[in-house]
């Protein structure tokens, strides 16, 4: 699995990124990730949340272009830490109607729940999905 880590503080903006293989083990890794960086930036309270919507938008970017990178960033905008996922689908995520009795198909509603905001936009190679995330 490759992995790179790029930091940086400029001013005010703070940010990281990590760059992960599009393989399953990877969902934990962007997990671990966000958790970590949301703690040491003093949003502990909404750890958990940040890593179960870096999660969900990771098994999608897998989905959506198994085998291939992706990047997951994080940055602060304001006050509100931002979470984005950049992968090389042009298909953006779409919620739909949930089916409780479905295995997969509710990952979005989740981030829907758990975010302030979220979204997807078209990026050249792809697409980057993004939730604003709550502090508590």
């Amino acid at each position: 699995m490759s992995v790179s880590v790029i930091e940086g503080r400029a001013g005010s903006a703070m940010g990281v990124e990590i760059k992960l293989c599009g393989v399953p083990e990877s969902a934990r890794r962007a997990r671990e990730f966000v958790r970590a960086h949301i703690i040491a930036w003093g949003f502990s309270e909404g750890a958990d949340d940040a890593a179960l919507i870096a999660d969900e938008l990771a098994s999608n970017a897998i989905e959506a272009a198994p085998e291939a990178p992706f990047v997951v960033s994080l940055r602060m905008v304001g006050r509100v830490p931002l979470l984005e996922v950049a992968d090389s689908s042009p298909e953006r995520p779409v919620l739909q109607e949930p089916d409780f009795l479905a295995e997969c198909g509710r990952g979005l509603h989740i981030v829907d729940a758990l975010s302030l905001a979220w979204d997807s936009q078209p990026i050249p190679g792809g697409k980057v999905v993004w939730a604003r995330l709550r502090t508590r």
